[in-house]
């Protein structure tokens, strides 16, 4: 076996560990930031229930009424409500669905919640965070990665830049390796 060869495969194999590198990190970098979006929705949702609960308990509904309909106007909102015990949508962000009886499992799952829950549903793309509000039910704020993940897409590309730049690198080291 030539020496050239050799060394020549431990080059590129060196640079194919940068490029797989490059794209773990970028896998970590995505989730981290994820994590940290969730951590930022739970706070606002628990601030938003102390309010919730204060109003609530003054008799101060339209309060809730306009903040929710605010929130609801967010790009990262999907949707906010005060949830009763048995289901029922007592203030929604989008009035047409006042009065409206959920009753999947996320619902069922935040009308029992004793302390915050944060719930990942799918299917539509959202973090659900629910905020229990003692006797008058839960608050439940539903936040989407959909309009934040502007970022992930620059993520993506700066990773493949460097996939790229590690390859070309590891071609032009070949070049130079196989010339000794």
């Amino acid at each position: 076996m030539n020496p050239g060869g050799k060394r020549a495969r431990i080059v590129a194999a060196a640079f194919a560990a940068v490029a797989a590198v490059a794209v773990w990190a970028g896998f970590a970098v995505d989730r981290m930031a994820k994590e940290a979006w969730k951590r930022t929705w739970v706070l606002q949702a628990e601030e938003l229930g102390v309010f919730t609960r204060r109003a609530l308990g003054d008799r101060e509904d339209l309060l809730v009424v306009d903040r929710l309909r605010f929130l609801g106007k967010r790009d990262d909102v999907a949707y906010a409500l005060v949830m009763d015990p048995a289901g029922k949508a007592l203030i929604h962000s989008d009035v047409s669905q006042t009065g409206r009886v959920y009753d999947s499992e996320y619902a069922k799952r935040a009308a029992a919640a004793k302390s915050t829950l944060v719930q990942e549903v799918p299917q539509a793309n959202v973090v659900e965070v629910d905020v229990p509000l003692g006797e008058v039910g839960v608050l439940r704020a539903g936040f989407t990665f959909a309009t934040v993940g502007g970022w992930e897409s620059w993520l993506w590309v700066l990773t493949g830049l460097a996939c790229v730049s590690a390859c070309v690198a590891g071609l032009l080291v070949l070049k130079r390796v196989d010339k000794l």
